[in-house]
């Protein structure tokens, strides 16, 4: 059974690893940020993919007590699939920097003193490539939303295979 989850996990995770490839290849095209494939020729699947790692984040964080946060984060990515952001640019926001700060500070927080300095480094990345993007203009959107996803899916990964803490 454990191995069904975590096979189940990973592969889920795994979603949201490669969340803009899949967009670009199922629309085939790139827009500007994530959340403007709300507005594709497939509008409902930013939606489905963003819940379906929504689910799992929520599952996470019900199985593994301890791993609470993982409900908050999951919550808050349903929340941003249940807001488009020209429709509900307030909502959609706010549960967007819930799940990327979120997950930035449960890496950083929730981790052994050996690993912190990585995840402080990750978390860095995350946050100047979103300032580089929203405030001075240099990044597209969409790829900063990219990064700011690849080490929160990357420490997701580790923690399923109990490679990071």
């Amino acid at each position: 059974m454990l191995n069904r989850i975590i096979k189940f996990e990973l592969i889920t995770s795994s979603i949201l690893f490669f969340l803009p490839v899949i967009l670009i290849l199922v629309t085939g095209e790139v827009r500007s940020s994530i959340s403007n494939y709300a507005y594709s020729s497939q509008p409902q699947l930013l939606p489905t993919l963003l819940t379906a790692v929504g689910l799992l984040f929520i599952y996470n964080g019900v199985v593994n007590r301890d791993k609470w946060y993982n409900i908050v984060l999951g919550l808050s990515l349903i929340g941003v699939a249940l807001t488009p952001h020209l429709d509900f640019p307030l909502w959609h926001y706010i549960f967007t920097g819930i799940f990327f700060v979120g997950s930035a500070l449960a890496m950083i927080i929730w981790s052994s003193k050996e690993q912190r300095l990585w995840k402080i480094i990750a978390g860095v990345i995350m946050v100047s490539a979103i300032i580089l993007a929203f405030f001075f203009h240099i990044l597209p959107v969409f790829y900063a939303e990219w990064i700011g996803i690849l080490p929160i899916t990357i420490h997701f990964i580790g923690e399923t295979l109990n490679k990071i803490d």
